[in-house]
C-alpha cells in the first residue's frame, strides 16, 4: 500500500453537475473519497460534497447534481 492509499478515505464519491453557461450548458463530473462520521447519512454526505465542490469549482454553483454516488471504495 503506498502512502496515497492509505490517505483515501472509505467511501468514493462521484457527483455530476450540469450548469448554464454563454454556449448553453456544461456538464462536469468530480469525484474522490471521503470518510463519513459514523451515523452520516447519504443526504448529509451529498450536501457536504456539493458544498465542497462548490467551493472547489465556483463554475458548478448553481448548477443542478444530475449524478450522485457514494460507495464503499473497496473492492
Amino acid at each position: 500500500m503506498t502512502a496515497s492509499e492509505e490517505r483515501q478515505g472509505t467511501h468514493f464519491w462521484l457527483m455530476v453537475i450540469q450548469t448554464p453557461n454563454a454556449g448553453g450548458l456544461s456538464i462536469n463530473s468530480y469525484q474522490g473519497t471521503w470518510t463519513p462520521k459514523p451515523g452520516a447519512t447519504r443526504l448529509e454526505m451529498f450536501n457536504k460534497i456539493r458544498s465542497f465542490v462548490d467551493e472547489q469549482d465556483p463554475r458548478a454553483r448553481g448548477g443542478i447534481a444530475t449524478a450522485f454516488d457514494f460507495q464503499p471504495n473497496t473492492i
